[in-house]
């Protein structure tokens, strides 16, 4: 059963290791919701992305072995956003899957923290609900990380430090709004504020899980690269035809862009924590939540 080992409670001070493992702790606990609900319905979009990247590829060449190995900025950021196309088809369904990918996920982590009995049991109309007060915060911060793409492949690479760095403090708006539950105008200003406080320790969490998740991202790279690099031969012998090298290379684009986003789900629930960890250290939440019980009691 899912409530015979404790809730992995977001409003406690914990250092980076620790934040860490109450991540992975998280998703092994509720793998089943965030898959069903936070990842798998990315799948119809993932599949798009793939067909607008090969269909917007028309100089791609087997030849070329490099052009399989997309990197995590190529294909999620996209060939239009590269070519400055900030609303071409490829971009606007990038934002939708960011903007389904980030409801759902904070979504689920608010459940988690205030529903009781967690997300055992948990039914549609009751996540819909959710769903809806999630989704103002996740609107503001698709937006945001929808222009910061497209300025991050205009600016020169010293700009592109600048904007990282400015980046990991407003990672905190999301969880603010959806699991601190603050208006998102309030919350703009409060998640900076926080951000900045612990500004070091959302780095750490951010490049740590990036170590974890790093090994999953590579599956799909090195599928790429080295079906590109064996299925030249066939090429060559006249054994395969060139619409068949580009549906393969549309399905790993689409396995790409999957497993990119999925790892994006696990950065903002680790968001989640860093935030519940800097809101408890500076306003001790879970103190005033305890005095809230007693006096219900």
């Amino acid at each position: 059963m899912q409530n015979e080992q404790p809730k992995i409670d977001f409003f406690r001070i914990r250092g980076t290791g620790e934040k860490i493992t109450a991540t992975i702790d998280f998703l092994r606990e509720n793998r089943r919701w965030w898959l069903c609900w936070c990842v798998l319905p990315l799948l119809p979009l993932c599949a798009v992305l793939g067909w607008l990247h090969v269909s917007n590829t028309p100089n791609f060449s087997v030849y070329y072995y490099e052009e399989w190995d997309i990197d995590f900025a190529d294909f999620l950021i996209g060939l239009s956003f590269k070519n400055h196309e900030i609303l071409s088809p490829y971009a606007i369904v990038t934002g939708l899957a960011l903007l389904m990918l980030f409801t759902s996920t904070g979504a689920l982590m608010s459940l988690y923290q205030y529903r009781e009995g967690r997300l055992r049991d948990l039914a549609w109309p009751e996540y819909r609900s959710a769903l809806k007060r999630a989704l103002p915060g996740a609107a503001v911060i698709t937006v945001v990380v929808y222009f910061f793409f497209f300025l991050f492949c205009s600016v020169s690479f010293q700009l592109q430090l600048v904007l990282i760095m400015v980046m990991i403090p407003l990672a905190l708006y999301a969880p603010t709004c959806q699991v601190g539950y603050f208006p998102p105008l309030r919350a703009a200003g409060h998640s900076l504020d926080l951000g900045l406080n612990t500004w070091g320790g959302m780095l750490m969490v951010s490049a740590g899980l990036w170590l974890v998740l790093v090994f999953f991202r590579g599956i799909p790279d090195a599928l790429m690269y080295l079906l590109g690099s064996y299925l030249s031969g066939f090429f060559f012998s006249g054994h395969i035809s060139h619409e068949v090298i580009y549906i393969i290379y549309g399905v790993l684009v689409a396995l790409n862009s999957f497993v990119t986003f999925a790892c994006l789900s696990v950065m903002m629930i680790g968001a989640g924590y860093q935030y519940g960890h800097a809101e408890e250290k500076y306003s001790s939440v879970s103190l005033y939540e305890d005095v809230r019980h007693f006096d219900e009691i």
